[in-house]
């Protein structure tokens, strides 16, 4: 078993070596420390895990002051209230989306298990997520791991 984190986005924080290495144990599987002792391999690449809010937020507060303006625009205002009524619409929005909003975490991982007896090898990719309102890093990441962890396992 060997994870790794390429993308440095909080996936750090994640224990998944530990958390896979006693889910595969609970299975019955023994974890040996070289790969010429192993009949199989697993290799967890920790692509992203953080927050997905503040994209979510940024994109939903730009389409309300666009759409703001134009409606603006076509009742009657001139260019210049419209682009002023269009960008306060977009940080109003974004205020409120920011207060009302669900943090979502998401997590994706790559998956390789390499079986080293017949030379076969299959590649995936695991998601995971945590949703609560006012979640933070340090709350989400065990939910991520467990979830991660799991779909992993499941894998044998």
């Amino acid at each position: 078993v060997q994870v790794t984190n390429t993308a440095n986005s909080g996936g750090e924080k994640m224990n998944l070596q530990q958390s896979i290495e006693n889910s595969l144990r609970k299975k019955g599987y023994t974890i040996v420390n070289t790969s010429s002792e192993a009949s199989l391999g697993l290799f967890v690449n920790v692509l992203f895990a953080n927050n997905l809010k503040e994209a979510k937020a940024i994109a939903a507060a730009s389409g309300l002051g666009l759409a703001t303006g134009v409606v603006a625009m076509g009742s009657g205002s001139s260019t210049s209230d419209s682009l002023l009524i269009g960008a306060t619409a977009a940080l109003v929005g974004a205020a409120g989306s920011k207060l009302l909003e669900d943090d979502t975490f998401k997590a994706v991982v790559d998956i390789d298990v390499k079986n080293y007896i017949d030379g076969d090898e299959e590649k995936s990719r695991v998601y995971a997520r945590a949703v609560k309102m006012n979640l933070d890093l340090k709350q989400a990441m065990p939910v991520l791991e467990k979830e991660t962890t799991r779909s992993i396992a499941n894998i044998f």
